[in-house]
């Protein structure tokens, strides 16, 4: 028997420090940036909500529009700049969007979502 690798080794695989495992962590600056940047990303990467439900106006000085979905859910609508609905409160529809993690202007018993899309329902 000699002393040789077979197709198994640590050249076949490509992975520094022995062809075991995932290899060597970043290291330096640029490394550990990559490294944070990933995660950041892995962490914002976007949820789509889509819900239907009935409208209402909040009761607070704002206004604010909430969608009663039929899931149970209360959601507290962000609009995009410039956006007006010309559903009256009461009206179904089904709307798209991301949760957001700021606070609304509403009740605190309420998710919020930055809308995409608003559509009337059935």
């Amino acid at each position: 028997m000699t002393g040789r690798r077979g197709p198994a080794g640590p050249e076949r695989h490509g992975h520094p420090g022995g062809g075991r495992g995932g290899g060597a962590a970043p290291s330096g600056p640029d490394g550990l940036e990559r490294l944070r940047r990933a995660a950041l990303s892995a962490q914002r990467a976007p949820v789509t909500v889509v819900a239907r439900g009935t409208l209402r106006r909040g009761d607070t000085g704002a206004q604010p529009l909430f969608l009663d979905a039929d899931d149970g859910t209360t959601w507290e609508l962000l609009l995009p700049p410039g956006w007006s609905v010309d559903a009256e409160p009461g009206a179904r529809v089904t709307v798209s969007g991301d949760p957001a993690d700021e606070a609304g202007t509403g009740s605190a018993m309420s998710a919020v979502l930055r809308v995409r899309s608003l559509s009337r329902g059935d």
